[in-house]
């Protein structure tokens, strides 16, 4: 049970590896210059070039970096993002700097590009401006780009905003969300707007910017609208959905060195939640789900020290139960009792 357990799992935290790996490919510029890059494998295929073409145009059109300034190399990669068809890595590098870009393309059109910075400042085509500033110019220029019909309507709630600061703004057809965090060291502004579904989102139907605090464009993704809600309607509030966790924790055993280990202790001050929407059953559909954490009394075998208790938000159904913690010993093997 535990192996169905664990795939459940994979499944669930996929988005959110996705949205780790990304985060990194962005992180602060590297403190020494002499960085190694991996070599460019392989030869691409005319239609490949033309791809790269247009990935260089966009580098120049919305992120702003003067490639004619720059020597380009160019290849095929393993993508980052799932149900994409193709990806490319190009390495931009002058005497000044070097950029290195990581581009995956889905029907024939870019939906996601980071930028990584190895060694000085990048050339750009234009100067800095303020985070709002560039973001809206970014927006203008991704409709001129890439014409998409929600665009307008996301440029437009854009533009009632006056200031930069953490904040998520609904409206009938979008929610928008700017959050600033420190990543690995550098601040970042990030921007995404997803279709509206009472606030809930999911990453992989977003589109999203992200501004380092100079101004510049590090990262895109659109993924605006590419899986449909199911229901945004979370049936199962929050505190009934502590209150499943809880029994579902209380029956759980898990044998450890031989030893069955059961009947844990909650710290039911201690809890954490969630809401938000998944693919159920991997499906192209959303809806609403709730991510619930609980913690233990002490650290029990095998390194338990919580759980984490995943429960779907319109139907109160169980999707996993995974105790979590630092794991020692001979391993974790476990079964689930359903209460």
């Amino acid at each position: 049970m535990i192996n169905k357990t664990m795939k459940k799992l994979n499944q669930k935290i996929l988005p959110l590896a996705i949205v780790l790996l990304l985060l990194l490919s962005i992180a602060s510029v590297a403190k020494t210059e002499a960085q190694t890059r991996p070599p460019l494998k392989g030869n691409l295929s005319e239609e490949d070039k033309a791809i790269v073409d247009n990935i260089v145009t966009f580098l120049d059109k919305v992120f702003k970096l003067d490639t004619s300034k720059y020597s380009i190399e160019s290849g095929r990669s393993r993508g980052l993002v799932s149900g994409v068809d193709k990806s490319f890595t190009i390495y931009l590098s002058s005497a000044e700097s070097e950029v290195d870009i990581l581009c995956d393309i889905r029907d024939d059109a870019i939906v996601w590009c980071s930028i990584y910075l190895p060694k000085g400042s990048p050339i750009y085509t234009t100067p800095t401006a303020d985070i709002l500033s560039n973001a809206k110019e970014t927006l203008a220029e991704l409709t001129t780009f890439a014409p998409k019909s929600y665009l307008p309507a996301i440029q437009d709630m854009l533009n009632s905003v006056k200031a930069i600061e953490n904040s998520t703004t609904l409206t009938a057809d979008l929610t928008q969300i700017i959050d600033i965090r420190e990543v690995i060291g550098e601040d970042l502004v990030m921007m995404s707007w997803a279709p509206f579904a009472n606030g809930l989102v999911y990453s992989q139907n977003t589109l999203s910017l992200h501004f380092d605090t100079s101004g510049h464009l590090r990262f895109f993704a659109d993924d605006f609208g590419r899986f449909a809600i199911g229901t945004s309607e979370a049936k199962v509030s929050e505190q009934e959905a502590i209150q499943i966790a809880m029994e579902q924790v209380q029956a759980f055993s898990w044998e450890q060195d031989g030893e069955v280990v059961s009947n844990v202790e909650i710290r039911s001050d201690q809890t954490l939640t969630r809401l938000s929407l998944q693919r159920r059953n991997q499906g192209d559909t959303l809806y609403p789900y709730w991510d619930v954490y609980v913690a233990l009394d002490k650290m029990y075998p095998g390194g338990v020290t919580a759980f984490h208790v995943a429960i779907w938000a319109d139907t109160g159904e169980i999707d996993y139960v995974k105790p979590i913690g630092f794991y020692g010993g001979s391993g974790l093997a476990g079964r689930f009792t359903a209460c």
